[in-house]
């Protein structure tokens, strides 16, 4: 009886990894894309960059409604109804003719990129026991990563040259996010964790939201996750600029940029790295709030070395194991706190996750500005490091939810 769910449990998860990754191809293709689609519809930069900042803002407003509505359909119908939604919005893009239809359709496929997001999670948590749930995460976590990089690697230098139009690219992208809503769909099913974790689904919706918002630990975790996700963000947004603006005058720009961008993708694989390491570790000890503490107050230090000369890509990837050591577990945390019932996971995951991406989009116009006031990033950064040791505090007042202290935990 139980070598079946032991060996179905992993195609499940490689349906959520698939998901998670065609959303990122979906999402981040828009980047490499901006030349072509500003040069075909005529859109000035500042536009562009409102288009862009609508999938984050759409994320950020329907993160929230999107558990609380996963928490009421199940995980099954929740990642799949939003997965084909993104999709179809992907293929709209393609079919955007101005300005405004690109706003409208970027908000529509940020809410549903965010109403799909909270149950991830749950599919983890319905198919893996207790002492595994942190890597699992972890692996399904970097389905997000390697969608960012190889939409930002392929789409310009493959996917573009074959295809040869920016629509047909989001035709591309779209038919790979269908694939995966199709493959969700047709794949997925109820695990076997399912029925003890969810004794008390069906709570109304509002008793739900009003449960989940009073809860300590999950306010602890908005604000270690918020101080923690804006770091990064901002970092990984600004670090090639700072590099880029020392370097230029000694090695020309074109020299600088390609430096820089190896510094920003050291960080970037840093966090796949730490997507999986982290969790892994956490589990095999049976402790989450240490790992927390020492990756959070690591990475301070890691990021400063990241701007030091010649050690540049060297503190930049492993700022970036040490950030995306601690992201899959705050986002295991609420799926074992006995302070948040399995009833509103979901609801607690979309509270997280909106108010943590809210934080890193504002966290990144003040650093805009900042730079833009003093001539340096490195204010912002600094403010950054602070930002991390905040996020150690926070977990130090964490309750400790790992197997080894089976009282902070859901049964």
């Amino acid at each position: 009886m139980e070598a079946k769910p032991r060996s179905a449990r992993w195609f499940m998860l490689f349906l959520t990894w698939f998901v998670c990754l065609a959303s990122c191809l979906s999402w981040y293709a828009f980047i490499p894309l901006r030349p072509e689609i500003m040069r075909d519809l005529g859109l000035e930069e500042t536009e562009v960059s409102l288009i862009a900042s609508m999938v984050l803002l759409g994320f950020a407003a329907f993160c929230i409604p999107g558990g609380i509505i996963a928490d009421k359909l199940g995980t099954k119908r929740a990642i799949g109804i939003w997965s084909l939604l993104f999709a179809a919005f992907t293929f709209a893009k393609g079919a955007t003719w101005g300005f405004v239809d690109w706003v409208i359709v970027n908000l529509l496929f940020g809410m549903a990129i965010a109403c799909a997001f909270p149950g991830y999670p749950r599919a983890v948590e319905e198919w893996f026991p207790r002492e595994e749930l942190a890597f699992a995460s972890g692996l399904y976590f970097t389905g997000f990563g390697l969608g960012l990089t190889l939409a930002l690697a392929v789409t310009p230098t493959m996917v573009l040259p074959l295809l040869g139009s920016w629509r047909t690219c989001f035709y591309f992208w779209g038919t790979v996010a269908l694939l995966a809503s199709l493959a969700w769909w047709l794949g997925y099913r109820t695990g076997p964790y399912t029925a003890e974790r969810s004794h008390e689904h069906g709570i109304p919706l509002k008793k739900a939201f009003m449960k989940v918002i009073k809860t300590k630990t999950l306010w602890l975790l908005v604000i270690a996750y918020s101080c923690s996700l804006a770091v990064f963000f901002e970092y990984s947004h600004d670090l090639p600029s700072e590099l880029i603006a020392r370097w230029e005058s000694i090695m020309g720009l074109e020299e600088a940029r390609v430096r820089a961008s190896l510094v920003a993708s050291s960080l970037t694989f840093g966090a796949l790295v730490g997507n999986l390491v982290g969790p892994f570790i956490s589990d095999r000890v049976g402790l989450r709030r240490p790992i927390i503490i020492s990756c959070s107050a690591l990475a301070a230090i890691f990021v400063y070395l990241g701007t030091v000369p010649g050690i540049e890509v060297v503190g930049a990837f492993l700022a970036g194991i040490c950030m995306g050591s601690i992201y899959p577990i705050f986002l295991t945390i609420p799926l074992e706190a006995s302070d948040i019932g399995h009833e509103i996971t979901g609801s607690a995951v979309g509270i997280l996750s909106s108010m943590a991406n809210l934080s890193a989009a504002i966290f990144v116009a003040v650093g805009g500005i900042v730079a833009e006031t003093f001539g340096t990033h490195m204010i912002a950064f600094y403010i950054g490091m602070l930002l991390l040791v905040i996020s150690a505090l926070m977990g130090v007042l964490l309750p400790e939810t790992g197997r080894r202290h089976p009282t902070e935990s859901k049964k």
